[in-house]
């Protein structure tokens, strides 16, 4: 019976041993001790190579085709997508008006005063833009950005050595004083 013990914990990068035990028939040596080693490889991108990577770009591109609103897909630091093995988190630049003409959310008066005042609004949340009488259309309407970066992610279309081998999903969403209306 060949018993294999393998330890699961390792820094960056590291070679930790397994431990194969073996026992010989028709001799008095019990166990044979023999020594392989599995390398531990925890890969970090910079976010260069998460800008260029190719899946991306395909949900970069699939997100500001299906919401008009979305300016420009971003990554806030190095920490948003190294931290977490299996999400990488971006942010999308949005336009709060252009969400407002297409689905009548009233823009709230805050986020209308940071961007008169030349400083961009930013939020983890897009409830946060938009009057509280609205939250439920407008967590909808967050959801349906998340089921477009799933769905990018799981498509077949992508072969698998050009996928980054982590979904991506939303956590910030800024807006920018060149967004404001010349009426306003």
């Amino acid at each position: 019976m060949l018993t294999l013990i393998k330890l699961q914990y390792a820094s960056p990068p590291t070679a930790l041993p397994t431990f194969n035990f073996r026992q010989y028939k028709g001799t008095d040596n019990n166990w044979n001790r023999q020594i392989n080693f599995i390398i531990f490889i925890n890969m970090s991108i910079t976010i260069e190579e998460f800008k260029n990577n190719f899946e991306f770009k395909i949900t970069k591109k699939a997100l500001m085709r299906e919401f008009p609103f979305i300016l420009d897909v971003g990554v806030r630091d190095y920490e948003s997508i190294n931290r977490w093995k299996f999400t990488a988190y971006i942010g999308l630049s949005i336009n709060p008006y252009i969400i407002s003409n297409m689905y009548g959310f009233p823009v709230r008066e805050w986020v209308t005063n940071s961007l008169k005042n030349d400083k961009p609004f930013q939020a983890s949340y897009l409830t946060l833009f938009f009057s509280k009488d609205y939250d439920y259309e407008v967590t909808n309407l967050q959801l349906e950005i998340r089921k477009v970066t799933f769905a990018t992610h799981r498509s077949p279309a992508i072969p698998p050595e050009l996928k980054l081998g982590k979904e991506m999903e939303a956590d910030w969403f800024v807006a920018y004083p060149d967004s404001l209306p010349r009426h306003i």
